[in-house]
């Protein structure tokens, strides 16, 4: 299988993804450059640059692939939108969104993957891959959070709000009726008390029922 990754002029580069991470060759100094700094280099076509990112955060990339639930012949595929992924957040981080790289880089990764799944004419019924192992991550901010929280994304890079809607259509299949009432109202941006009055419960029985759900991510 070839992999096929992309620089910013988004030009291919076809590579073995079983030879990737021995061909990624840059000098030891860009080890020591942070994130930021190569990120910056990245943008104005410094090679070495992106061969220490990718090569920095191949272990997330790898974490992230193997989390889905997806058949050994399509792992290549999905390890190729893993790192279009990657460069892409590359491309579009802002120091000024609050949130650190990589937390910014996994949230990109799932999504250029879940995206990619959506669209593939294989994809036919949700166990193509496990939702729960999907969002499980110890990535710095829960999932339930990066979902619901607009604040988390300024200029709502990070999560729109069909994916929001995706993620509670295919989420909802494993929690009750209740939680999933409770998670609707929450990614609407209604309060504890708000979701109180309008399921006719108390907020005890609506922060129990977010624990819960929070919870069944990491199972």
């Amino acid at each position: 299988m070839i992999i096929i990754f992309y620089d910013m002029n988004w030009r291919s580069i076809m590579i073995n993804s079983l030879s990737l991470y021995g061909n990624l060759r840059y000098g030891q100094e860009y080890d020591l450059y942070t994130d930021g700094e190569l990120i910056k280099k990245f943008n104005v076509g410094n090679e070495q640059a992106e061969k220490c990112m990718l090569k920095r955060y191949f272990y997330l990339i790898r974490r992230i692939v193997n989390s889905f639930y997806i058949t050994d012949g399509r792992k290549d595929d999905i390890l190729q939108e893993s790192m279009i992924g990657l460069f892409r957040a590359m491309k579009t981080y802002d120091e000024n969104y609050g949130v650190s790289f990589k937390t910014y880089a996994e949230i990109c990764i799932r999504r250029q993957i879940i995206s990619a799944l959506r669209k593939s004419e294989k994809y036919e019924t949700v166990n193509e891959f496990s939702v729960i192992n999907c969002f499980e991550s110890d990535c710095e901010y829960d999932i339930v959070e990066q979902v619901c929280d607009d604040s988390f994304n300024p200029e709502n890079i990070l999560l729109y709000k069909e994916e929001k809607n995706y993620y509670i259509e295919f989420a909802s299949q494993y929690f009750s009726d209740y939680e999933n009432s409770v998670l609707k109202e929450y990614c609407n941006g209604k309060s504890y008390k708000e979701i109180a009055e309008t399921l006719n419960t108390n907020l005890k029985s609506v922060d129990n029922a977010l624990q819960r759900v929070k919870k069944k991510h990491a199972v």
